[in-house]
Formats: C-alpha cells, sequence, structure tokens
C-alpha cells in the first residue's frame, strides 16, 4: 500500500466512526466512490470493495470511459426510485 492509501483508509475509518457516533439514525451510505473506465483498468478487486461498502460508501463503476456522470447518476435514481 502506498502512503495516501494509507490516508485516505485512515480517513475513511475515522469518517465511518463520526457517523457512528454522531449520525447513528443514518442508515444508507454516506458517499460514493466512482471507479472506472472498467473497460481500461479493470474491475475493482473484491478486497477494495468489501473496505469501501464497509465505511459507508457506494461503489459505482463506471464501464466505459464515454459513460458521464450524469448518466450514471439519472440511472442510479431510476433504480432507487
Amino acid at each position: 500500500m502506498r502512503s495516501a492509501e494509507v490516508t485516505i483508509r485512515w480517513l475513511l475509518i475515522e469518517r465511518l466512526r463520526y457517523w457512528r457516533r454522531f449520525r447513528a439514525d443514518h442508515d444508507r451510505e454516506s458517499g460514493w466512490y466512482i471507479h472506472g473506465p472498467t473497460d481500461k483498468i479493470g474491475p475493482l478487486d473484491q478486497q477494495r470493495r468489501s473496505f469501501l461498502e464497509g465505511v459507508g460508501l457506494k461503489v459505482i463503476e463506471i464501464a466505459e470511459s464515454n459513460e458521464t456522470y450524469l448518466e450514471l447518476f439519472m440511472s442510479n435514481q431510476k433504480t432507487n426510485a
């Protein structure tokens, strides 16, 4: 692990502790991690996905580099409705 990744992991763990302590009534994910494009860099490995989901982030994978953020969030809204 690089030092930047260690720092980000620590921040995410501390963020989770904060959410559990001060926002205990909040049970949904509290952020997003956008990974991709998977057609160029491959899918997110299972260990990282588990960690990110464990600290309250929703993992969104972009399949192709031409996919826009607006399309992602609009399709996400439709699936949550």
